[in-house]
């Protein structure tokens, strides 16, 4: 199972990258591939032809996954959740810095995003070689420990607080957008401005195509089993693109799949009309948050959160493969939908 999530997770990264980088009109580009944070990652620059610049790219990488995962017994988020205290913990600032704002939006979505939600994703193992559905006594004993109430970020202190001193976080469903976001600004230090950064299917696009032109992104179609398809693509220039949806990770056991979105409330794979949603935004970081709360919240709540932001746009797709906008609706309007089942609604 893992090895068919990485085939397919290369698949669509080469593809999106592809897509993304084509039409560029700079002749000099360099491009690196690697595995880091669990998934195929696939950085091309243009206008630019140091190599040496992905050792810098892929140790900030290396630094980055070092502190922020759950599953190394010596990062500072396993520190965290090891510890019992309900004493202030100090804590990187960046750790910090995603946990207040997954909170914040957690607080906006009235829990459908929670980073607490790690000691049932744990019992799931969806991302492992050993899925499996658990049963519901294990998970009526994880799920009073899921509350992103429980968890205080203080920024100016660099700390986290426990409330409840077996609660866990995972970063897993933002840690990869915070990454994006360190990658650009990198980039743009070094003088870099026409680059696209793919961690795993999660696009940021820097700078613009030359003269000036947006760069052409295709988004996957989010059918399962229809990898390397796209269901449209749209034009963007320094923004993120970020896709969640039950297509990505998942698994079959007597007959029926499992996805790897969770319901904190119910600690089973969320069910509702979505296969997909996609999330256009300045900040990567955002659009990590943004997709899965919406794919949680369902197609109406989804559109209704979206619709209060600013300079975020969302592209919804159901299971009757109709697709829905909300949001800076600006943002998309170079959208093309591909040939194919989907049909584009009001």
């Amino acid at each position: 199972m893992k090895k068919k999530i990485l085939y397919l997770w290369a698949l669509l990264s080469l593809l999106l990258s592809l897509t993304a980088c084509s039409t560029n009109e700079n002749t000099t580009s360099i491009t690196d591939t690697q595995f880091k944070f669990n998934t195929v990652m696939t950085i091309t620059l243009y206008g630019y032809n140091d190599q040496a610049i992905f050792n810098e790219i892929w140790a900030l990488f290396d630094k980055m996954e070092n502190s922020y995962s759950a599953n190394l017994v010596d990062s500072n988020i396993s520190k965290f959740n090891n510890s019992t205290s309900l004493e202030p913990i100090e804590m990187p600032a960046d750790i910090v810095e995603m946990v207040a704002l997954s909170n914040a939006y957690s607080l906006k979505s009235q829990g459908a995003f929670d980073l607490t939600v790690e000691p049932v994703v744990k019992l799931w193992g969806i991302s492992t070689e050993t899925p499996r559905v658990p049963t519901q006594a294990e998970i009526q004993r994880a799920l009073p420990h899921v509350n992103y109430a429980s968890v205080i970020a203080d920024r100016d202190k660099s700390t986290l607080t426990k409330l409840d001193p077996n609660v866990h976080i995972d970063l897993g469903g933002i840690a990869k957008g915070y990454a994006a976001d360190e990658t650009a600004a990198f980039l743009k230090d070094k003088g870099i401005e026409h680059a696209i950064i793919n961690l795993g299917g999660n696009i940021y696009a820097l700078g613009t195509k030359a003269k000036d032109t947006p760069w052409n992104v295709g988004i996957q179609s989010p059918i399962i089993g229809a990898t390397g398809d796209l269901m449209g693509t749209v034009k963007a220039s320094d923004k993120s693109i970020v896709t969640s949806g039950s297509y990505e990770r998942y698994f079959e056991q007597d007959g029926k799949t499992y996805h790897h979105i969770l319901n904190p409330d119910t600690g089973y794979p969320v069910e509702n009309t979505l296969i997909s949603v996609s999330i256009i935004s300045d900040r990567s970081v955002e659009g990590d948050i943004l997709s899965t709360t919406a794919f949680s919240l369902g197609l109406d709540e989804g559109r209704n959160l979206i619709n209060t932001l600013d300079n975020i746009a969302a592209i919804f797709i159901t299971k009757s493969h109709e697709v829905y906008f909300a949001g800076d609706l600006t943002l998309l309007e170079t959208f093309e939908l591909s040939e194919g089942d989907f049909q584009l609604k009001e």
